[in-house]
């Protein structure tokens, strides 16, 4: 059965084809079937292990006994936040991120243990105010809206955290130690990594996915594919005695997703808004540069499409783009040239373009979009990168280990992009710069 599972995943990603849009009405049935078939080998695979080394006997059926139950009672009081991945994948984007100064005084590496103790009330008390967007998973939520979305859009910041759904708190209550006895505490560093927090059972991009499944959760949860972090909810905190048993064992079954447990699971912002845009809607800003830089070979803009359905939805503000500067100038192979370049590149027009945001109480904001995709005039080395990396610039998110031509092909691309938007007449004229 492992064997089984193996094989249909691996028939999944042969069927891929790049440019292929069409799908098999059983595309979405296979991971679960795969995740389905391997959950049952290991479960054999186990039962022969323990079948092969002992006989039964009373004194073994005892010791099953004893074991299962000490098992079930781990996975009561143990904390999903010290067993799973968060821990190691905070401490190495801090590393990156919020490095000590012997590591930048060197520039080699050195572990940053100073990180860990900025709270998110460190955060600067002024403009611009950050926000650090997360995803509260509610698939059990009583509410079809957050059921159907697999979550909301949870904030942690300054002054405060929390989402419609659950509720809000001060940052300086959500986040006092001893609401975290049990867990790791929530710092500015974990907040970071829970932001980042892509690979977690019960979630996708933007709640839709393979990994919303029940049997792949499942599978990902035993194989503990886990990034997210637990924390208690705003609402069950202000109950002068909450229920302190951490989740374990209901959340393998993926049972009690919802905003009134006590004890509430964060994850990736982008598994409910991968622009970050929602929450900038939400506080309805008179301007919000968005730069896209997802995997979009096809530019489909799925993450612009998603946030925009939810602005109208949940905000009633509407996002129409100008027409001299709508979506169709960032395809490639809009390029007016048509030189040897263009034929050579497909080159897109521009990289950027303008909206307008019209929001409920009739205010009026814009939004400046930028998009990864090749124009004319840019440096030669991009091209040349290009040239020998047919994929960029959407090249999987998988690939989180760049070299040093990679890094310089995106950040000098960002650059190019961004200056040719800020010297644009129509842009500067319709914002007033």
């Amino acid at each position: 059965m492992c064997a089984a599972g193996s094989i249909a995943g691996a028939i999944t990603v042969l069927r891929e084809k790049p440019g292929n849009n069409k799908k098999s009405p059983f595309a979405t049935l296979i991971p679960q079937i795969a995740a389905g078939a391997l959950i049952y080998g290991l479960v054999l695979a186990a039962y022969s292990i323990i079948g092969a080394g002992y006989a039964a006997s009373t004194d073994n059926v005892t010791t099953y006994v004893v074991v299962g139950v000490v098992a079930l009672a781990l996975s009561v009081i143990a904390s999903l936040n010290y067993v799973g991945h968060h821990g190691i994948y905070r401490d190495r984007l801090m590393e990156l991120f919020m490095p000590d100064d012997a590591a930048i005084d060197t520039g080699r590496w050195h572990p940053a243990e100073e990180a860990q103790n900025y709270a998110i009330t460190c955060l600067p008390d002024q403009r611009p105010y950050h926000l650090i967007n997360t995803n509260v998973v509610l698939i059990d939520s009583d509410t079809r809206q957050f059921r159907d979305r697999g979550g909301d859009s949870f904030v942690l910041s300054r002054h405060y955290c929390g989402s419609q759904a659950t509720g809000w708190w001060t940052t300086e209550e959500f986040t006092r130690p001893e609401r975290f006895l049990k867990s790791p505490k929530l710092t500015l560093a974990s907040a970071m990594a829970i932001s980042a927090a892509a690979a977690d059972p019960n979630t996708g991009a933007a709640g839709r996915g393979p990994t919303r499944g029940r049997l792949v959760s499942t599978l990902m949860t035993l194989l503990n594919i886990r990034l997210g972090f637990w924390v208690i909810g705003p609402r069950t905190a202000r109950r002068k005695r909450a229920d302190m048993l951490v989740p374990g064992l209901w959340a393998l079954l993926g049972l009690g997703f919802k905003e009134q447990r006590t004890f509430l699971e964060l994850t990736d912002g982008g598994h409910f808004d991968n622009t970050g845009v929602y929450e900038l809607l939400r506080r309805k800003n008179e301007l919000i540069v968005l730069a896209d830089g997802s995997a979009d070979s096809e530019f489909r803009f799925g993450d612009l499409a998603n946030v925009i359905e939810r602005a109208r939805v949940d905000f009633r503000a509407k996002i129409r783009f100008e027409d001299d500067l709508s979506l169709d100038g960032l395809l490639p192979g809009s390029s007016t040239g048509k030189d040897s370049m263009d034929e050579k590149f497909n080159l897109a027009e521009r990289g950027f373009a303008l909206a307008t945001i019209t929001y409920d109480n009739g205010k009026v904001g814009k939004l400046l979009y930028l998009k990864t995709t090749l124009t004319r005039d840019l440096p030669a080395d991009v091209y040349g990168y290009r040239a020998d990396n047919p994929d960029f610039p959407d090249q999987s998110t998988g690939d989180q280990f760049f070299d040093e031509r990679q890094f310089e092909a995106y950040r000098e691309l960002g650059y190019q992009l961004t200056k040719k938007a800020m010297d644009d007449e129509k842009v500067k004229k319709s914002l007033e710069i």
